[in-house]
């Protein structure tokens, strides 16, 4: 296939002039700026296993003390708001939860992750088929769903409505900013940066009681291209390599926060700037969708250091007329450049807009399904590197703790941002050595988090009764049970019991303690191996 431009070098330099812009092939790249080298707070020395396990271990959520703090004081309110409790409620036996039992909780998630059930219940069940015994050593079935219940980040009357905090966000927004400092500062990323959307399956509603009656519309989204479809939208600054998500912004609808440092800007355009704004100005190529891309947001970032390829819309401002109104036929390409801009329209299926700063009109050979085609550079590199934020959420999708039906959507939104964190440690993890599958590394640190328990498995109901060592070796008499309030006591012969027999009994061993009918049971009782 040949490639080449509709335009002839005479056509060509006529629009130069006409258009008045500075047009000029200028591809030089950023990419040789010194670009800061991966690297994380974490001993890039180590190598055992065990000590890189517990250097990724997610600190911002198993040593922060707001969170019990929070939790307490949220069942506090709770039960002082609720003072007709049923008598048979389980929030009659809450207790000031601590750090370590935050911790515990926080491994049971991570290992729920992996281990899917339909209910949570069934992680305590003592049925055979479904027994998971290791749930029930670390905490019982009773402390967890409490835990769980009164789980919480912030005190929900402190509100302020005229802050610059979403209410819609208020209950997760500490430990929401916390995370996103600490993915920005424990890792450099490398010098491809994907900046994507992702979806956090909810089908609930996610409106208040004073919202109902606004115009405002609800900031639950549908995005049918995604797996989910309908759910919570989030911003993400993802490595295009690893998936690695260095930041992210919670889309809450109008009075979402994206952020103080370009509070002029469009909000295409501000949402990319905010998500990379501590990366400017070193050497960086950032990947986009054409619902970011403008030819102004590509101005910016290049006059910030900043390499940009993206996909555009012809209707943007500032698109490149003759690009625009050029008519091609399939492999044929029609390229303009504008200072650092190269715009290529190439028709494929269809026209296919991109714009890059440091590409030209070479292509490439690459396989497809038809075989070895030819395509632009810029749209191979595009289609290579665009996909970190997809690897993330596909990741995501195996050992998901999100997956649970829950009614508080801050709650779902927390263990999406653990699962991110997980996901993020392992990155980190592999980085610096280690060797495990990304499943074993998330049961080795569910074991990690939870190994502190000091919770100890108690069963329910009347302890089981075992026979006496000295049952077929020492002298028995039967007797009449001790007086009860009754005027003949009886109880169920132990024995008939295990016959499946229902029958009452006077009579006792004083010695095994066991009520025992007369005849034959005593006899078989104090002489059959198997009674």
């Amino acid at each position: 296939m040949a490639k080449r431009s509709r335009l002839s070098d005479s056509e060509t330099e006529k629009l130069h002039l006409e258009s008045g812009d500075n047009f000029s092939d200028s591809s030089e790249s950023f990419q040789d700026t010194d670009v800061e080298a991966s690297e994380s707070d974490f001993d890039s020395e180590t190598s055992d296993d065990e000590a890189l396990l517990q250097q990724t271990v997610p600190s911002e959520f198993v040593h922060d003390s707001s969170v019990p703090e929070q939790t307490n004081l949220y069942a506090e309110q709770f039960i002082a708001y609720h003072p007709n409790l049923a008598a048979h409620s389980r929030v009659h036996s809450w207790q000031n939860t601590t750090r370590d039992e935050v911790k515990i909780l926080t491994g049971m998630l991570v290992l729920q992750g992996i281990l899917h059930k339909p209910d949570h219940k069934f992680y305590f069940s003592k049925r055979e088929s479904v027994d998971t015994p290791f749930f029930r050593k670390v905490m019982s079935e009773k402390g967890f769903h409490l835990l769980l219940k009164f789980l919480h980040f912030a005190d929900s009357t402190s509100y302020d409505p005229l802050g610059t905090i979403s209410r819609k966000q208020f209950e997760i927004h500490p430990i929401r900013e916390r995370l996103r400092r600490k993915f920005r500062s424990v890792y450099k990323q490398e010098r491809n940066i994907t900046v994507d959307e992702s979806l956090l399956l909810w089908k609930g509603q996610l409106r208040w009681k004073q919202l109902w009656r606004c115009k405002e519309p609800p900031w639950k989204q549908y995005i049918p291209s995604k797996r989910s479809r309908f759910g919570i939208k989030l911003r993400e600054f993802c490595e295009s390599s690893s998936g690695y998500v260095g930041d992210f912004i919670v889309y809450t609808g109008k009075d979402t926060n994206y952020g103080s440092h370009y509070p002029d800007e469009k909000i295409t355009s501000r949402i990319v700037l905010e998500l990379a704004h501590d990366l400017l100005g070193k050497g960086h190529c950032i990947y986009l969708d054409n619902w970011y891309t403008s030819t102004d947001l590509v101005d910016k970032l290049t006059s910030n250091n900043t390499d940009v390829v993206g996909t555009l819309r012809q209707d943007r401002k500032g698109f490149l007329d003759f690009v625009k109104k050029e008519k091609l036929k399939k492999g044929e390409y029609i390229t303009g450049y504008k200072g650092k801009q190269m715009v290529m329209t190439w028709k494929d299926k269809r026209d296919v807009v991109m714009v890059s700063t440091f590409h030209d009109d070479t292509f490439v050979n690459v396989n497809s399904k038809k075989g070895i085609v030819q395509k632009p550079q810029v749209v191979d590199d595009y289609n290579k590197n665009m996909e970190g934020g997809d690897r993330c959420d596909s990741q995501l999708q195996s050992y998901q703790m999100a997956i649970s039906r829950l009614k508080k959507h801050y709650q779902k939104l927390f263990r999406h941002l653990l699962d991110i964190v997980c996901y993020n440690a392992y990155i980190l993890y592999k980085m610096h050595g280690g060797e495990q599958s990304r499943m074993s590394f998330l049961i080795s640190l569910g074991e990690q988090l939870t190994i502190s328990s000091p919770h100890q498995e108690t069963s329910v109901g009347r302890p089981p009764r075992t026979p006496k060592a000295t049952r077929l070796t020492a002298r028995h008499f039967p007797d009449l049970l001790p007086p009860t309030t009754k005027k003949r006591p009886t109880r169920r012969c132990v024995v008939c019991t295990r016959k499946c027999l229902r029958k009452e009994t006077s009579y006792w061993c004083a010695e095994c303690e066991v009520s025992l009918c007369a005849a034959p049971c005593f006899k078989l009782f104090h002489t059959e191996n198997d009674m």
